[in-house]
């Protein structure tokens, strides 16, 4: 059905562009403020939507090839803990403040602090229940 092969397609779409974002993972597990510039700033928030996007793709099998990112979400959140700081998320890049225009502030912020969190909580809870497992 015409509804299949679109369902088909964009799951294709999904895992090629995961895929290509998994290209620019950083040495230490991170992903900078902008994917390319690997010597710039971690920003958190990025880190958390990536990771919790790959995972939610993972988790409901979505795509075929998500073991080959276990590693890499492992590292990412090895990482993004080391950016928790008395109870808080910091690394995250600061408020745009208009099209393209980033100022290059980081700190702790919600769009930062929610996407990180959920990202961790889920990965941790995966890679704990794993280990029961073995």
């Amino acid at each position: 059905s015409v509804a299949r092969e679109g369902c088909n397609r964009l799951l294709l779409l999904q895992q090629q562009l995961l895929d290509s974002i998994f290209v620019w993972q950083r040495a230490d597990g991170g992903f900078s403020w902008q994917l390319q510039a690997q010597e710039g700033h971690r920003d958190t928030s990025a880190e958390g939507m990536i990771g919790y996007g790959a995972w939610l793709a993972a988790e409901t099998a979505a795509v075929q090839r998500s073991e080959q990112w276990s590693p890499a979400l492992s590292r990412l959140a090895a990482i993004m803990q080391t950016s928790i700081r008395d109870g808080r998320v910091t690394d995250c890049s600061g408020e745009c403040k208009g099209f393209a225009e980033y100022p290059q502030v980081y700190g702790t912020y919600p769009w930062g602090s929610g996407s990180a969190l959920a990202f961790l909580a889920v990965q941790l809870f995966r890679e704990e229940s794993n280990d029961r497992a073995e």
